[in-house]
């Protein structure tokens, strides 16, 4: 929950208000690990292939970039 609602909410509110608590949660958001797959990362998985997909996915940012992708290339 924490990465999905609570982090993008807190950086959206504080962009501009608070450079510096900014720069933390983006490092978070850079560096933490991957959240569980679901449909959507298997989906992206299958179409690049496993050990692309393991080189790919290894952070939350890549994560939701990767729900994107989908989104967007419907």
């Amino acid at each position: 929950m924490f990465f999905n609602i609570i982090l993008p909410f807190c950086i959206a509110f504080l962009e501009d208000k608070e450079p510096e608590i900014i720069k933390f949660l983006n490092a978070i958001f850079s560096h933490h690990l991957p959240l569980s797959e679901n449909s959507i990362t298997k989906k992206f998985k299958s179409i690049i292939g496993k050990s692309s997909y393991a080189e790919l996915n290894t952070s939350t940012k890549t994560y939701f970039g990767i729900h994107f992708y989908i989104k967007e290339k419907g």
